[in-house]
């Protein structure tokens, strides 16, 4: 019965991370799973914790069923079975292992939720470590953040304020914080301790006062009119099936066309989705001609999302996967921006030579017949109204490259992105809110344009002002403010993930000496 609790609580709480409608089942889903922590002798933690792990994971990555058949890498209907089936356990495994780490971690603090300092500090060092093993979702390319518990919240602006101080990750802290407050008040009601009122009146006000902080900082806001500007996101509305068996001059006329239409609307800026044009710029000057032209026609900025050709130290050939900015005197600045991280199997091959000979399919599925290479650094390109960062795809959820941009003097970030391989499932949506997230961690307009959706226009302070939907063509029109004001989180970065680290560490030393302490007078009381 104890694992079906975990599972279930599990499900739960993924339920929020797909729908933000429901974003209010965050703040007690993981109750009985953190409850089965509390309670339970520290050997059986860790399945309870890979319970829930996998109840979470194997409901999210649900959206792998979307991308049946795939025909455009290659693989039969049995073969995209397999791949499909291979991934979505692989990676629900995958991920599952790593958060059911939090038990593991509960274990080497040598947590006593039964004595008094564990029940007054517990809810504390769960939420540090969820917090901890969120953020090491990001590292190695074996980490994908993508269902963080902060995720649940864009669908309420208020909430989501605090990120602009601490970041989505300290978000996701709060949640499981109230969480485990509430778990320690339902342990004390059953056992009639008093101090369960305490604990529910703590997870209380810590979501009210969240939720007001962001309640003021929303009406509060306040832009700068001088520096507004028409912005446009265009959508092409190629799936991944299509994109490259459509001729370059056939996508090219669709994305002119649809650019006319949203100059004529007034935009000043635009921007293409990620490889709106499938071939490297450097090889087709007629395509750069033709995009010139189209600048100076209407007097717009255009930000592609094209290929690009370098070399490495040796004068070897690379390609990147890259926006290029064409000015509205039709220049082309030289220095695109290069996509940083790059879709593991999708844009290049890890560990080629141990793929290759162990799991040769998986190589199959790289859609280019070269690996492509990551950007190095963020790019900051000078436009008539101010500073713009650059975003391509699967960048938009590591927080740290937004941040980089920022700091590197971005007044307004464009996000460049594919998102044809969902089609129209939940992941296309989560992937949108992440750019929501980005918003408010960076107080920066996101203008984002995706080649099958959703494409949109997101302020500050996470309200998407305008959208398109997923599996249409068209453009996505709205005003957009350039600005120069820095967030604290900007700032100081994931400074509290840090904190939590540290807290761990310090939590686990004192209670290691203390033990030590405490068996050497206990030997020394029993020599005498």
């Amino acid at each position: 019965m104890r694992y079906l609790i975990a599972l279930i609580s599990g499900i739960l709480c993924a339920l929020p991370v797909m729908w933000e409608e429901v974003g209010f089942l965050s703040w007690f889903a993981a109750v009985p799973y953190i409850v089965l922590l509390l309670k339970s002798a520290p050997h059986c933690r860790y399945r309870d914790g890979l319970m829930f792990s996998l109840g979470y994971y194997g409901v999210l990555y649900h959206w792998f069923l979307c991308l049946y058949p795939l025909t455009f890498a290659g693989l039969n209907a049995w073969q995209s079975v397999a791949m499909i089936a291979v991934s979505w356990i692989g990676l629900t495994a995958l991920n599952g292992l790593e958060l059911a780490l939090l038990p593991l971690i509960l274990r080497i603090l040598q947590l006593d939720p039964n004595s008094r300092s564990g029940k007054l500090l517990s809810p504390l060092l769960i939420a540090a470590a969820w917090c901890v093993l969120e953020w090491g979702q990001t590292q190695t390319w074996l980490g994908v953040p993508y269902f963080r518990l902060a995720l649940s919240q864009t669908g309420s602006l208020p909430v989501l304020q605090s990120t602009s101080v601490f970041g989505s990750l300290f978000l996701s802290f709060l949640i499981i914080l109230v969480n485990a407050l509430l778990a320690q008040a339902w342990i004390g009601l059953t056992a009639h301790d008093r101090r369960s009122r305490i604990y529910a009146a703590a997870a209380a006000l810590l979501f009210a006062v969240n939720y007001l902080f962001g309640a003021v900082a929303v009406a509060a806001y306040r832009e700068d009119g001088d520096r507004c500007v028409r912005v446009a996101c265009i959508q092409g509305n190629y799936l991944s099936g299509e994109k490259w068996n459509v001729t370059v001059a056939e996508t090219l006329d669709t994305y002119v066309s649809l650019t006319r239409e949203a100059a004529s609307d007034g935009a000043r800026l635009i921007v293409w989705p990620e490889t709106a044009i499938t071939v490297s710029l450097e090889r087709h000057p007629d395509i750069v001609t033709r995009l010139s032209s189209l600048a100076r026609e209407f007097d717009v900025t255009l930000f592609v999302g094209a290929f690009h050709d370098g070399t490495d130290a040796d004068g070897e050939p690379l390609t990147y996967n890259s926006i290029w900015c064409i000015a509205p005197d039709g220049a082309v600045n030289q220095t695109p921006y290069n996509k940083q991280h790059l879709v593991p199997f999708g844009e290049y091959l890890p560990m080629a030579g141990f793929i290759r000979t162990v799991l040769p399919v998986l190589s199959e599925l790289n859609l280019y017949s070269d690996n492509l290479q990551p950007g190095q650094t963020s790019v900051v390109t000078e436009a008539e109204w101010g500073k713009v960062g650059g975003l391509v795809c699967f960048d938009s959820i590591y927080e740290t490259l937004s941040v980089d941009a920022v700091r590197n003097g971005a007044e307004l970030i464009v996000m460049a992105t594919n998102d044809s391989w969902y089609k129209d499932s939940t992941a296309v949506y989560q992937h949108n809110r992440h750019a929501v997230l980005r918003a408010v961690e960076n107080g920066r307009y996101i203008v984002r344009a995706a080649n099958t959706g959703i494409s949109s226009v997101i302020s500050p302070v996470g309200q998407v002002k305008a959208s398109l939907d997923a599996l249409l063509q068209g453009n996505v029109v709205a005003d957009a403010v350039f600005s120069s004001h820095r967030t604290p989180y900007s700032i100081i970065g994931n400074a509290f993930v840090a904190l939590c680290g540290v807290g761990l560490t310090a939590y686990a030393a004192v209670v290691t000496v203390s033990r030590r302490r405490t068996r050497k007078t206990e030997n020394c009381s029993g020599e005498d």
